[in-house]
């Protein structure tokens, strides 16, 4: 017999609640110290211990039950998946992966996506951008072997998509590079055993060496990092595993240089390796001399044998020698190339991380769980009960005796019951996302009349007559507006009892009926019953007619005349009617339905208070709380004319949505929106979406805070006080304005002396304090009596009380609704709206006399290709042959300037209406050309598109700005001054100090002509402590200088644009001040909380409330701006700019213009 075979296992100690003697002594002991002197007899043939000990039997299969493990409880209806989305349960893989937060954290979402196509990823921050701008990254990915050139751009776009889907807020993506393979030669002389095979050995030589310059980021599984001892939480706490886990002591920083010796260590740990006598590598058939191999910038070294489909001619570059005992060995050059690939083909992940966990078997099912047999079937015989009740033949005591002890049982027999439908009904309870089954109830019971089919009688309820319960019904739907939540609960059962009321007497009155026609004898039975005359009499006329029918043959009773089967149906109806007529006006006992037992648990059952503080509770293990309390809930929802009961539903739906959407927003926080998306401006980012749950804002479907429907109902005019009169009511002397046309019946009108009409009427307009009713003469008139003090207006006036209420009530709910719809922000990040890359240019060709612009580049490059492209352009355009006229789908022409090989270099910038007219502009082109040519003056007929843009800063080591450059230049132009500027900011002579006003002097740095080429940034309070500060100024340069610094510390920044402060990890969130809520000081301290919680520590947040012509513009400008950042970004860096600068306008103060 195996150790792993069943066992019996001794003196197992069970839970308390399944162990029948501790159960049994607990409760004799607790039943005498309550009893006392009354009983006194606790041996086993008292019936009083019978009774209990029935209950600890049953008790200990209840607390079995009980104790299941927790997935049979929740999971034992088989609908898994469904239960634990409802539950907010998460599994490891998406508890524990973070979003991608680090360099790393990108890497590896990068290379998991694309597992087939890149074999590696780097991933740097640009912390050399011209302008100084931070939070932007480079990529540099290795693309596998087999992957065509033809393929790079595809391959650059789909990681440009996945790095936007992940991109961090105040973060952005500068450039994608693919490294392009730089080929090495190699020669070697090695000896090996002599045991060993050369082919095997030569793979794997070549193995090595490819993978030392190309080293491959390994996948692992699941069950490898399992059996390594990794934790749950270590194993899974990377952004992605689709095709395998990588560790990141794996992503090794990209190398720029590699050496000879340690290549010959790796070959030499290779098994058959005697010794390297040689090795010698070359690039480009240069030989590397010495030990350091450097990797030209933007490349990488690869020996270019894998993934090239085993051509053998993969060698002409190689001197391979393998020696065994001295003797060189021969080799197969395919076999190698094939063991090769093999080596390699090992190393690619070749699987799928399975995310859906092995599903657990579930001990029981609901019938098993909830199914209860009552105590009364397990007594003896004596006792009377269950199955041995007794006989209706037996004496009227010992039945009342039966009846007693069945009712006495019963009770506890349906709290036992209860507690297993309780347990069953678990996954309902703790249901916290499905709103439509959560919100029905929290406690649950099971009727107990099937398994007691012999005491019916004791599940029974009282129906007292219809027009009882039409009186009380009424009384309640009379205010039902007004109803408490227990009222509203009574008003429901009132009517549920109406409706079984009705079912009830029609069942009795058919059966009664029934029960008559199948015997005329029963109709002394029936008069019994019922005591009204009419039936009596009634009953009469029916036994009348159908006396002799009862008698007849069949044949005679077919043959019974017409008249009398009339009259027959006419009697039957109006005995029906008047026998239901006396049966509703009497109390009525019917049998207990399911729907009756819930109703009498629901009245114990507080089911908002419960699910309230069981979803609070799972937030809290989420680490969240939800902020905007019930109160200020219902304040904001008063006023849109909902129930209690209601607005309970949609607190708890919003409180429910918000726990489905922690996990992901939390695990997303720091994500910005994809700006690549087709909905950018419906995307919100999961901050935002958190940030608006916590406030209580609606999950808005449009992105806009100013909706068509904002103004709909609002017809703002202008008035004069010519328009307006201030009268005073003789009763109460109280002043108010009205119209000269007097006070209108019809429609509202609110008198604003105000431009900004909309904040104020949002502000005071959904305040009920603001509003009276008075009666005046025959009318009723509602007044606006603002806070500010200003005279009160008169609104409208309605015939009676209850109009005018329920127009102020409408008013109310108007502006309620239009303040919650603009309940709304946007977040901004400054990042996205910086200049694009200022080092990018088009390169544009004037004319011989430097007027007139001729072409433009059809490519964007760096300053200095596009100098050098275009002088050779302007060379080629002395010549026709390298022009081409090319038309438009619209008729258009547009001239083309290409090279020898046809790849067009320019375009015209006019567009001409005819071919002939672009025929004539190709020969003028062609004389200018060959003008300039001959001048040899290319430079001053050639113009960058970004020259004279920029202005120049010059900063310490704390990138503290030292001093501004004043006149714009090139970067070019500052790049070649940077040395100069350098050498006199260390001479004394080059500062000059001007007094700009009283007590404020300034600082300039001037070149050796005395002109000021810089400003110093400090402003000092006087003339000694400028000449202090030229002092530290000139000391900190020698210093430099010393050092060996050559170079400055410059930035750039694009006139008219802002500095990198302005964008650098800095976001705004832009809000509408027009709103009640935004008005208010404790209202925007907690929206101020809330956001500076949720947003990661190093970003800087300023709060931008707007009015409503300022929110217009800024939606409009913001929405086409995110459109513009899917264009290409030469095409519309000048429209971006514009926008940029429009929107920084209504964001920041614009500090330089």
């Amino acid at each position: 017999m195996s150790e792993e075979d069943i066992k019996i296992i001794q003196n197992k100690e069970i839970p308390k609640g399944m162990d029948y003697d501790f159960l049994r002594k607990e409760a004799i002991g607790h039943t005498q110290k309550v009893s006392g002197d009354i009983w006194t007899d606790y041996n086993a043939h008292d019936p009083g211990v019978t009774i209990l000990e029935q209950f600890t039997f049953a008790l200990t299969d209840i607390s079995y039950r009980t104790n299941l493990d927790i997935e049979t409880i929740l999971f034992h209806q088989g609908d898994k998946e469904s239960t634990i989305k409802k539950h907010a349960l998460i599994s490891p893989e998406i508890a524990f992966s973070p979003g991608a937060v680090t360099i790393n954290d990108y890497r590896i979402l990068i290379l998991d996506h694309f597992s087939s196509v890149l074999s590696n990823c780097w991933i740097s921050t640009v912390d050399d951008h011209l302008s100084g701008i931070k939070g932007l990254f480079n990529i540099e990915i290795l693309v596998k072997s087999h992957i065509q050139s033809k393929d790079y751009d595809q391959i650059k776009l789909e990681v440009k998509k996945i790095f936007h889907a992940h991109r961090n807020l105040c973060e952005d993506l500068a450039r994608i590079n693919i490294l392009i393979p730089e080929k090495l030669s190699v020669s070697f002389e090695i000896e090996i055993d002599q045991r060993a095979d050369t082919e095997d050995i030569l793979s794997k030589i070549l193995f090595v060496t490819e993978r030392y310059f190309n080293p491959l980021v390994p996948f692992f599984t699941l069950e490898q990092l399992t059996s390594e001892g990794k934790s749950t939480e270590e194993i899974y706490g990377i952004p992605s595993f689709e095709n395998g886990f990588i560790k990141e002591e794996f992503l090794t920083e990209k190398a720029d240089e590699f050496y000879i010796s340690k290549l010959t260590d790796h070959i030499l740990e290779i098994e058959g390796v005697r010794d390297v006598l040689t090795l010698r590598l070359g690039i480009g058939g240069i030989p590397i001399l010495g030990d350091v191999i450097e990797v030209p910038d933007g490349k990488f070294l690869t020996l270019g044998i894998i993934g090239q489909g085993g051509q053998a001619n993969l060698f002409k570059d190689f001197d391979l020698s393998i020696l065994k005992g001295g003797a060189k060995e021969n080799f197969n050059k395919e076999a190698i190339l094939y063991a090769t690939e093999l080596l390699n083909a090992k190393t690619e992940p070749s699987y799928k991380i399975l995310k859906k966990a092995k599903e657990k078997s579930i001990k029981a099912k609901t019938k098993q769980l909830n199914t209860y047999l009552p105590i009364q079937k397990s007594f003896p015989e004596l006792y009377g009960v269950g199955a041995y009740i007794p006989s209706p033949e037996e004496n009227a005591l010992r039945q009342a005796q039966s009846a007693q002890l069945r009712g006495y049982l019963a009770f506890f027999d349906q709290i036992m019951a209860n507690h297993l439908s309780q347990l069953s009904s678990i996954s309902r309870l703790l249901n916290v996302t499905d709103l439509e089954e959560m919100a029905q109830s929290t406690y649950f019971g099971q009727k107990m009349q099937d398994e007691l089919n012999d005491s019916k009688e004791l599940y029974v309820k009282k129906l007292i007559s219809a027009a009882k319960l039409e009186q009380l019904i009424k009384g309640l739907n009379d205010r039902k507006d007004e109803l408490s939540d227990k009222e509203a609960l009574k008003l429901k059962e009132l009517r549920s009892d109406l409706k079984d009321k009705f079912n009830e007497v029609e069942r009795i009155v058919m059966a009664d009926w029934k029960l008559y026609e199948n015997d005329l004898k029963n109709i002394d039975r029936l008069k019994n019953k019922y005591v009204h005359p009419k039936i009596h009499d009634l009953l009469n006329q029916i036994s009348d007619i159908n006396k002799p029918s009862k008698r007849a043959s069949k044949v005679e009773k077919n043959s019974l005349d017409e008249l009398n089967l009339n009259r027959l149906d006419e009697l039957k109806i109006r005995l029906l009617e008047i026998m239901s007529a006396e049966l509703l006006d009497q109390d009525l006992y019917v049998n207990m339905t399911v729907g009756d037992l819930s109703r009498i648990i629901s009245m114990h059952d507080n089911v908002f208070d419960r699910k309230d503080r069981l979803i609070t509770h799972v937030l809290a293990r989420f680490g969240e709380d939800f902020r905007h309390s019930f109160q200020a809930f219902f304040d904001d929802s008063a006023f849109k004319g909902k129930s209690q009961s209601e607005i309970e539903k949609d607190y708890l739906r919003i409180k429910s949505s918000f726990l489905n959407e922690v996990i992901h927003a939390n695990k997303y926080l720091a994500k910005g929106v994809n700006i690549l998306s087709k909905q950018v401006t419906h995307i919100q980012s999961p901050f935002k979406r958190k940030v608006s749950y916590l406030m209580g804002f609606e999950q808005h479907s449009s992105p806009f805070i100013i909706k068509d429907d904002l103004n709909s109902n609002l017809s703002p005019k202008i008035l004069t006080s010519a328009s307006i009169n201030e009268i005073t009511n003789t009763k109460t002397q109280k002043k108010s304005l009205v119209l000269k046309t007097g006070v209108s019946s019809e429609k509202v009108t609110f008198l604003v002396n105000s431009s900004k009409y909309l904040k104020y009427l949002f502000q005071y307009g959904s305040n009920p304090k603001n509003y009276s009713i008075q009666q005046e003469d025959d009318q009723y008139i509602i007044y606006f009596n603002p806070p500010t003090g200003e005279t009160p207006t008169q609104l409208i006036a309605l015939d009676s009380e209850s109009a005018a209420t329920q127009k102020r009530l409408q008013v109310l709910q108007y502006f309620a609704e239009r303040n919650q719809s603009c309940q709304n922000f946007h977040v901004v990040e400054h990042i996205l709206l910086r200049p694009v890359d200022q080092t990018q240019t088009n390169y544009i060709l004037f004319d011989e006399n430097k007027e007139e612009e001729l072409f433009q580049s059809t490519i964007v490059k760096d300053e200095t290709f596009q100098m050098s492209a275009a002088k050779d352009a302007i060379i080629l355009g002395s010549y026709a042959n390298n022009y081409t006229v090319l038309s438009s789908s619209a008729g258009d022409y547009i001239v083309m300037l290409k090279n020898a090989i046809g790849t067009f270099l320019a375009k015209s910038i006019e567009v001409f209406k005819t071919e002939g007219l672009a025929k004539k502009f190709i020969l003028s082109s062609i004389d200018s050309f060959q003008m300039i040519k001959n001048e040899k003056q290319f430079s001053n007929h050639i113009k960058l598109d970004n020259t004279k843009e920029f202005l120049f800063q010059v900063l310490n080591e704390k990138n503290d700005i030292l001093f501004s450059g004043l006149e714009p230049e090139s970067i070019s132009d500052y790049t070649e001054k940077s040395n100069y500027l350098l050498s006199n900011a260390k001479e004394l002579d080059q500062y000059e100090v001007i007094e700009e006003s009283p007590d404020v002097f300034v600082i300039y740095l001037t070149d050796d002509s005395g002109t000021k080429i810089a400003r110093i940034e400090k402003k000092l309070p006087s003339k000694l402590n400028s000449e202090n500060y030229i002092n530290e100024l000139v000391a900190y340069f020698e210093k430099l200088i010393e050092k060996g610094s050559k170079d400055l510390n410059l930035r750039y920044y694009r006139l008219g644009s802002r500095t990198a402060d302005d964008f650098n990890f800095k976001l705004s969130i832009v809000h509408p001040n027009w709103t009640d809520k935004f008005n208010r000081k404790s209202y925007l301290k907690l929206f101020r909380k809330i956001i500076f919680d949720c947003l990661p520590a190093h970003l800087s947040v300023s709060l931008v409330g707007l009015d409503f012509d300022q929110m217009s513009v800024f939606e409009k400008l913001y929405f086409d701006y995110l459109d513009q950042l899917k264009k290409d970004p030469i095409e519309s860096r000048l429209e971006r700019l514009s926008a940029s600068n429009k929107i920084f306008d209504l964001l920041i103060p614009n500090e330089r213009q």
